[in-house]
This record gives C-alpha cells, sequence and structure tokens, in this order.
C-alpha cells in the first residue's frame, strides 16, 4: 500500500540508456551546463543528431563510481569527471571511445 511496484520494463529501459550513448553527470551547475552544451557542439560538428542524456540524482551519478562533477560517460564507460572538456577534447573522445564513431 505505501510501496509501488517496480515497472521492470522502465528499470530495464534506464540501464540500456545508461550503458549506449553519452550522458553528462551532475547536478545543474554552471560547469555542468558548460560540458553539456561543449558536448552538444562536439556533436554537431561531428554531424550527429543526438541529444546528450542528464543524470543528475545523486544516486544515480554515484552507480557511476564517481565523486565530482560534470562527468562525462560514453557506452557506460566514464571518461571524464571533474572538469569541463573541450569540443576538441570530447570529439576525440568520442572518435577513440563511442561506438557509433567506430
Amino acid at each position: 500500500m505505501f510501496f509501488k511496484k517496480k515497472n521492470k520494463k522502465n528499470d530495464n529501459k534506464q540501464e540500456l540508456n545508461k550503458k549506449s550513448g553519452i550522458l553528462i553527470l551532475g547536478a545543474g551547475c554552471a560547469k555542468c551546463e558548460d560540458l553539456e552544451d561543449n558536448t552538444k557542439s562536439a556533436l554537431e560538428k561531428l554531424n550527429i543528431d543526438e541529444e546528450p542524456g542528464h543524470i543528475s540524482d545523486y544516486a544515480e551519478m554515484a552507480s557511476f563510481g564517481i565523486m565530482s562533477t560534470p562527468a562525462l560517460v560514453v557506452d557506460g564507460k566514464v571518461l571524464s569527471v571533474g572538469r569541463v572538456l573541450s569540443e576538441e577534447e570530447i570529439i576525440d573522445l568520442l572518435k577513440k571511445n563511442w561506438s557509433k564513431l567506430k
């Protein structure tokens, strides 16, 4: 009565989204927004029409093993923590680590 039954379909969908694609981890501070903006610009330069996901829930961020933000996650792998990457740095990381560009 007090607890809602979790919907397994939604949980599995969230797990899949964590393991594929691009995520920005951060609570919404200026640095997190800057990393998200730079990531969007990098995707535009690569002619990729995709929006990075954003996780601001502290428990979810902790599940990635990070202790500071912002963080960039590609295909479930944490690639950067605690700093704002430039567009060029993001492009390089995406080319090396994102399954869509390999």
